[in-house]
């Protein structure tokens, strides 16, 4: 989430192929340089809240509140468990459109 992957549409494979390693090579280091500087729990505290669950939730707590009209802190662990499923899929496992993926546990 760091970094926007480069639009490589039109080039030819080999161009694409140098472009994708270059990229995971720069995402490389920058993880490793990140487990360097944070502990695991600090680095997944910045991904949530950064991440993008849809429906104009950008990060963790707002999630918790436009989909559970709750703060982050007052969450279930049922609810919690949803906000996480999200990370996979936000569309598919969007409590507000797809209760039916939620309830069926497809997560």
């Amino acid at each position: 989430m760091l970094y926007k992957r480069p639009d490589t549409k039109g080039k030819s494979r080999l161009i694409k192929f140098i472009t994708l390693i270059n990229s995971k090579l720069k995402e490389w280091v920058t993880a490793v340089k990140l487990e360097k500087s944070y502990t695991k729990e600090e680095i997944m505290t910045m991904y949530l809240n950064k991440f993008e669950f849809i429906n104009g939730a950008h990060g963790i707590e707002a999630a918790a509140q436009i989909y559970f009209n709750k703060n982050q802190d007052a969450l279930s662990v049922e609810e919690a468990a949803v906000l996480i499923g999200m990370l996979k899929n936000p569309s598919l496992y969007n409590p507000k459109g797809f209760l039916k993926n939620v309830s069926k546990g497809e997560m």
